[in-house]
């Protein structure tokens, strides 16, 4: 058995479930073991997953920290009762690999280290407070049976990894499957601007709040986004009083694709102020390829940087003031939006169309059976 470690809800990971959906197609046993710390379950949730439900009554970091301590020993207890049947575990992030290190080091278990984001850099944890992180990090790479990064550039960002142990997968999103199905053509703005935004209400450096003031204070413009986190009390009162911002809860990928792809413009910022942004690699960049939209992003960081040099949207200054500006741009010239998007869409077809197949139904699969075998162990 191979156990994924999420410490979110599964359902709306839609990396992982690419993960699954690959090893599934091999005839590979696998499971999850994810914290829904939402509330949220998924619409069809696997019955072989485990589920550690336990929702902080705020996000406090000190709350947050020591539920995640629980969900490790969690997850610990769970793979040593399992520990005979368990061939290989893919830890996501800092916040799960301790419980599959220690597995390693006591029972032997190899696993993957699935590194998303880098824990630190995502929660501004800077100086001396950062070493014990850095170190357990060093410590779970060097005990790794792989490593996997989502850009290249992320590669600067942690301690060295030998080549032979990394692997690049990006965060492509798979067009064969049905949830991508049909999605409709580009035909530009109706008589109001729509933004679309899938994904985590963050408090602070996504632009999310810029982003309802640049809209409430223009009658032809409608946000429309989805997705759960701390900021969602602020969205909710902001659409309660302006009738274009419309608030849709957690959903899944392919719904929310189909909402992204319902929009003139996919909202994705990534303020330097955290450096995590520095290295971002995100979901919305490939989405807005797959999906023909022009995305509304960060200069400086690397999704801004490739819409610059690809003109596939736009990469701006923090701040509600140039996000306003580049959507009155857009409603000014519709033609120039509409070829934003063809331009996204062709580089879509011409790089990353069978993305799926090559990396995660191939490399990423063959690197899974490659471990078992070293293992010596099958599912």
């Amino acid at each position: 058995m191979i156990l994924f470690l999420r410490s979110s809800d599964v359902g709306i990971d839609s990396k992982l479930r690419r993960y699954r959906r690959g090893l599934d197609a091999a005839g590979l046993d696998n499971r999850a073991l994810y914290w829904d710390r939402d509330g949220y379950t998924e619409t069809d949730p696997n019955p072989d997953d485990l589920r550690f439900s336990y929702t902080p009554r705020n996000s406090s970091r000190w709350l947050t920290g020591l539920a995640l301590i629980g969900l490790n020993i969690f997850a610990f207890r769970a793979m040593w009762q399992r520990r005979k049947q368990l061939s290989l575990v893919q830890a996501v992030d800092f916040d799960t690999v301790l419980a599959a290190l220690l597995m390693r080091l006591l029972a032997g278990t190899p696993y993957i280290y699935d590194i998303y984001d880098s824990y630190p850099d995502s929660r501004g944890v800077k100086g001396v407070a950062r070493l014990p992180f850095d170190w357990l990090e060093k410590l779970a790479i060097r005990h790794a049976s792989l490593v996997i990064l989502a850009d290249e550039c992320r590669t600067e960002q942690h301690c060295a990894i030998a080549d032979e142990k990394r692997m690049i997968i990006e965060n492509v999103p798979d067009a064969d499957q049905n949830d991508f199905a049909a999605l409709p053509q580009n035909k530009g703005p109706a008589s109001q601007l729509r933004i679309g935004y899938l994904g985590t209400f963050e408090p602070r450096f996504r632009g999310l709040e810029d982003c309802i003031t640049a809209v409430e204070a223009n009658e032809d413009i409608e946000l429309h986004i989805a997705g759960t986190g701390a900021l969602e009390p602020h969205i909710k009162s902001h659409a309660a009083t302006c009738p274009r911002i419309h608030l849709y809860g957690p959903m899944d990928h392919g719904k929310g694709l189909a909402l992204l792809a319902s929009c003139d413009i996919i909202l994705g910022l990534y303020y330097r102020d955290v450096a995590n942004h520095r290295y971002a690699a995100p979901n919305k960049y490939y989405e807005h390829l797959l999906l023909g939209k022009p995305l509304l992003t960060s200069a400086g960081t690397p999704p801004g940087r490739k819409v610059r040099e690809q003109d596939t949207g736009w990469a701006i200054a923090d701040g509600a003031a140039p996000i306003a500006a580049v959507l009155a741009e857009a409603l000014a010239d519709s033609q120039s939006l509409l070829a934003k998007g063809e331009r996204a869409r062709l580089l879509w077809q011409n790089k990353f169309a069978g993305y799926y197949e090559q990396v995660i139904a191939g490399d990423y699969v063959g690197e899974v059976r490659k471990l078992l075998r070293n293992n010596g162990k099958r599912t």
